[in-house]
């Protein structure tokens, strides 16, 4: 085959199919294709019964391209059906492009053994690939494949090029085929979210994760949402269960949609935003409320940078008056432990915290494995209500050698 591109590729598909066909009486095909499902011709925009051109009162039933005028393979009892009510013929189908679906085109146009990009994220109008090395040459031609094959749904076909490494979680990417537009509009548990993909993190395959544990909440809740992104957790707490919500985000890019969202859904009277440091947000939140106001109890806190939280749990170590109401908090962490993640994740979060969380049954202690993100590397979400016994005390009671992490 000569070398395709993404601008030739539609060339090489151009082809003529022939395939097995059964000649009936057209008040016979609903019959038909009940007796010979599972063996009927299955290929994109061609139907498995077409009429016969050369007799308006049959139709051709085309069977599967692996079966043959023998009829090889068949059940007995359906080869002696179409004996008797049918002639067995072929048919040639003239096919193109469009015949294909995306693994089939990349399965042919690829060098032998390269492997097929076959998962990719979608985010509104645009597809998020993470190719290989050895695919790299050829990323314009399986962006343009992908982009063919999705629209008009798809407008953009992006390819992450290196690994998050910026404090705002946000990768360097490239355009390999379709708009360079990365202004995209979703929805998400019952709202809109709108935001530049370019410029603030975004994780679709989270979508589960968030429905999760807003489900924990009930009306009325006070939520501090410590890395609130765009508000995949926030908008819906607010939207759907009608709680109050505290949104912090460092990154001025996702401060800034996160307000536009919070807007856009109508929920500005239970959605507070900020800008913050997140140990500085959490501190204004539970021990600077506006002037006259009682403090605010908060009822659960969400700490969703699994890269960083647990070192952020220290922030939390004697920041509440005694007599306060202590918070749920939902952490999430990454673990390469395969054997016992739970030890792991709660190991650390002690040493952090300055308390042994192994073996407490009074915290309501859980441990949700979210997705696995490498191999021998998972995500988790780490449930459980804040130690009175840390976070009554002052920070300045914390000055031996266990002292918490700070970053």
């Amino acid at each position: 085959m000569a070398l395709a591109t993404a601008a030739n590729f539609k060339e090489f598909f151009r082809q003529t199919l022939s395939v097995t066909a059964l000649r009936i009486p057209s008040a016979m095909t609903e019959t038909f294709m009940k007796r010979l499902r599972g063996n009927l011709l299955e290929r994109p925009k061609i139907r498995s019964v077409v009429p016969d051109l050369g007799d308006k009162t049959k139709k051709l039933v085309l069977l599967k391209e692996s079966i043959s005028t023998e009829l090889p393979g068949m059940p007995a009892d359906a080869v002696e059906f179409i004996r008797q009510n049918a002639e067995v013929t072929s048919h040639s189908i003239e096919l193109d492009f469009t015949h294909f679906n995306a693994d089939e085109i990349l399965r042919r146009l690829l060098p032998p053994q390269m492997v097929v990009p076959s998962a990719f994220e979608t985010i509104g109008h645009v597809v998020h690939l993470n190719l290989k090395d050895e695919q790299l040459p050829h990323k314009q031609l399986i962006g343009q494949v992908i982009l063919e094959k999705n629209q008009p749904r798809i407008r953009t076909v992006v390819n992450k090029q290196s690994s998050i490494e910026s404090q705002f979680r946000v990768f360097p990417m490239e355009v390999i085929a379709g708009d360079a537009d990365l202004n995209v509009r979703l929805k998400e548990g019952g709202c809109v979210l709108e935001f530049n993909f370019g410029e603030v993190y975004w994780n679709s395959r989270l979508q589960a994760e968030h429905a999760r544990i807003v489900e924990l909440f009930k009306p009325n809740d006070v939520i501090c949402d410590m890395f609130a992104g765009i508000g995949p957790f926030a908008l819906p707490a607010a939207k759907q269960r009608r709680c109050r919500i505290y949104a912090n985000d460092l990154n001025p890019r996702s401060y800034h949609y996160l307000s536009h969202n919070v807007q856009l859904n109508k929920v500005q009277d239970r959605v507070t935003c900020f800008n913050l440091d997140a140990r500085e947000f959490v501190r204004t939140v539970v021990n600077a409320p506006p002037a006259g106001a009682q403090p605010i109890d908060v009822t659960h806190v969400i700490l969703n940078l699994p890269a960083t939280a647990i070192e952020l749990r220290d922030g939390f170590v004697g920041l509440f008056d005694p007599g306060r109401r202590l918070p749920t908090v939902h952490c999430y962490a990454f673990s390469h432990e395969v054997d016992n993640p739970r030890r792991d994740l709660l190991q650390r979060i002690s040493k952090v915290l300055g308390c042994d969380l192994e073996g407490r049954t009074d915290l309501d202690i859980s441990v949700f494995d979210v997705r696995n993100v490498a191999p021998n590397k998972n995500m988790y979400c780490v449930t459980f209500r804040l130690p009175p016994e840390i976070s009554y005390r002052t920070v300045s009671q914390t000055t031996d050698a266990s002292a918490p992490a700070t970053l």
